[in-house]
């Protein structure tokens, strides 16, 4: 019976160490690792805050202009956090050290927006954003967001405070 035993223990880390199961774990570890973190804690104090104080205004802040190479490249963007692909935009956020993906929209404003709610979410008031956005508006997107736990940033597009900066 030890023999038994012994040989099923053996078999059993041998089918761990096969390579489809070792490319598998390494797969599943990947994943994890760029998965955007849990904002929802974070959301609802932001939320709070937000039917607390009716006057809340998110100001935006101006992205540096280091690495824009006079504005030859032709995937950089005005707003922070965005990048365009051939025909798309890309949002990104910096966790750590470590860039997550937001997410793919049609227009840089879209993307930006995604950006602000993401960093807001991470960040709290002291975020910075591409765009200003009242009490209401943030009160309206956190409901949205956590009502199916994704954000359309188009809906918002017409409504945040584009600075001046950006109108150039």
């Amino acid at each position: 019976m030890a023999d038994d035993s012994t040989k099923s223990r053996t078999q059993s880390i041998e089918d761990q160490n096969t390579p489809s199961k070792i490319v598998k774990n390494k797969l599943r570890k990947r994943s994890r690792k760029n998965a955007l973190p849990d904002i929802s804690r974070n959301i609802s104090i932001l939320l709070r805050m937000t039917q607390n104080d009716q006057t809340l205004f998110v100001a935006p802040k101006r992205k540096g202009n280091r690495g824009l190479h006079n504005g030859l490249s032709r995937r950089r963007s005005k707003c922070i956090g965005v990048s365009k692909n051939p025909r798309t935009w890309q949002a990104l956020i910096n966790v750590g050290k470590v860039k997550k993906y937001i997410g793919t929209y049609s227009t840089e404003k879209e993307a930006a927006i995604a950006y602000d709610f993401f960093a807001l979410g991470l960040h709290g008031l002291e975020a910075y954003t591409n765009y200003g956005y009242d009490s209401y508006l943030l009160q309206e997107m956190i409901v949205d967001y956590k009502g199916d736990s994704n954000l359309e940033p188009a809906r918002y597009s017409t409504r945040v405070q584009v600075p001046t900066y950006l109108l150039e």
